[in-house]
């Protein structure tokens, strides 16, 4: 009988909670130099039981570079990675403009040189059951050698490519650099998505083409998504391309 007991209160979920959040992006590729200019409006709904008095991003773009936690651990396990990259072969993920709250501000960085996590404090707390919007135009480069992202000519692999919410529960707030032991560790969220990228581009991600023209100028998709963890994609050549929607649905 104890077993029994011990799995149903395991089971419980009394008081579970978790944030709310929706993610609108439009990024473009500038293929010769590799960067990747966006545009992403985060809107977030505290479902704590707590208020908010900050507001952290993942960039985790900026660990497959010099200087970051990830560089530091290679250089201490004697691993020649990232750390003696040169510009442009490192990665990057760079906020060139923010707002928050409406209000506008560049994000501080409590790990740096380290520069995985960006912190705003907010302009006023967040009671629970309210909302913000957080809005970034950032570019990013992805780095030539590959490791969990990366690009080799004219075929890039996007993953962790955008400015992503770090997560928040019951411990607080999740912020931790990224280490080449360590995971990823996301918020289920919504996505919506739009993409411009070269005309002879394929795209390769989560979501179902339901219509389009080929004959468009730039391939360009729009996935509508539900997903748990993260939002991947990645695009090489191709003699056609495929423009159009994507219906909704999960990773």
């Amino acid at each position: 009988m104890l077993p029994i007991l011990f799995l149903l209160a395991a089971g419980d979920t009394t008081g579970y909670w978790q944030q709310q959040v929706a993610y609108r992006i439009t990024a473009s590729l500038d293929e010769p130099s590799g960067v990747l200019t966006g545009h992403v409006r985060i809107s977030y709904v505290n479902r704590s039981p707590d208020a908010l008095h900050d507001f952290y991003v993942h960039q985790y773009l900026n660990a497959f570079r010099p200087g970051s936690r990830w560089a530091a651990v290679d250089s201490a396990e004697q691993r020649d990675r990232f750390q003696h990259l040169k510009d442009p072969d490192y990665a990057f993920e760079r906020i060139r403009r923010a707002t928050v709250m409406g209000e506008s501000r560049l994000p501080d960085y409590p790990y740096a040189p380290d520069s995985t996590i960006a912190h705003w404090a907010l302009p006023r707390p967040l009671a629970p059951g309210d909302s913000l919007v957080v809005e970034i135009d950032w570019q990013a480069r992805l780095s030539t050698l590959p490791r969990r992202q990366g690009r080799q000519g004219r075929r890039f692999d996007f993953a962790q490519w955008y400015p992503k919410v770090v997560v928040y529960d019951k411990y607080g707030w999740e912020d931790h650099p990224l280490y080449p032991a360590g995971e990823f560790y996301g918020e289920f969220a919504t996505y919506e998505v739009t993409l411009d990228l070269p005309e002879d581009q394929v795209i390769g991600a989560t979501g179902v083409p339901v219509e389009g023209d080929p004959g468009w100028a730039h391939a360009k998709a729009d996935p509508a998504l539900e997903i748990d963890y993260q939002r991947d994609w990645y695009h090489g050549p191709r003699t056609t391309h495929q423009c159009g929607q994507v219906a909704p649905g999960r990773k």
